[in-house]
């Protein structure tokens, strides 16, 4: 069960992330989609993915080893749902 200093901690733990690897999470963005509407959507993606999944880190790696892992994560699911998306022309 998450209580709401879980929450909270999450909430400090990705302002943190957020703050020192937001700029490097969208560089990364820009290398997997060129569109800048697309790299939007896929920054904010990444961000999700980031938020979401600081409830589970454990400090057992790095913050930035964590951040960087989630976001290649998030961004090779977004090129993958991408790529199914598209019409083919048989």
């Amino acid at each position: 069960m998450t209580t709401t200093s879980d929450v909270k901690g999450q909430d400090d733990l990705y302002q943190q992330a957020a703050s020192e690897y937001g700029a490097a999470l969208a560089r990364l963005a820009r290398g997997y989609e060129a569109d800048p509407d697309k790299q939007r959507d896929l920054l904010q993606e990444i961000h999700i993915s980031l938020w979401r999944s600081l409830e589970g880190f454990d400090g057992l790696c790095s913050l930035r080893t964590w951040v960087y892992r989630v976001a290649h994560n998030a961004a090779t699911s977004y090129v993958i749902r991408q790529r199914r998306a598209r019409p083919r022309c048989w």
